[in-house]
């Protein structure tokens, strides 16, 4: 019997700053510590998973987009809320 999952976090994570376009000034999330950080979520439910989130996501508060996590055979998501605007980088993430 599988354990049941249930986890959801909040963290910090540094918005990656840019200036090449307008579109970009706002902020950018930072993709690898935001895969990072879900993961090591599972791995504290005792779950051994390779996170993967979308490329380039403009961080505006309020947004939500959803990361894939692999185990084993097994896929799933998780839905990203960012909660505060770019330079503070706080994020909630929930099992969907």
């Amino acid at each position: 019997m599988r354990k049941s999952l249930a986890v959801a976090a909040v963290l910090p994570v540094i918005a990656l700053a840019s200036a090449a376009t307008p579109a970009q000034a706002a902020g950018i999330v930072d993709k690898q510590k935001l895969e990072s950080a879900i993961e090591k979520g599972f791995k504290k439910q005792g779950y051994d998973v390779n996170a993967k989130c979308p490329k380039q996501v403009s961080w505006v508060k309020g947004k939500v987009f959803h990361c894939k996590f692999y185990d084993g055979g097994s896929m799933g998501r998780v839905k990203v809320t960012l909660l505060s605007g770019v330079g503070v980088g706080r994020l909630r993430w929930d099992l969907v």
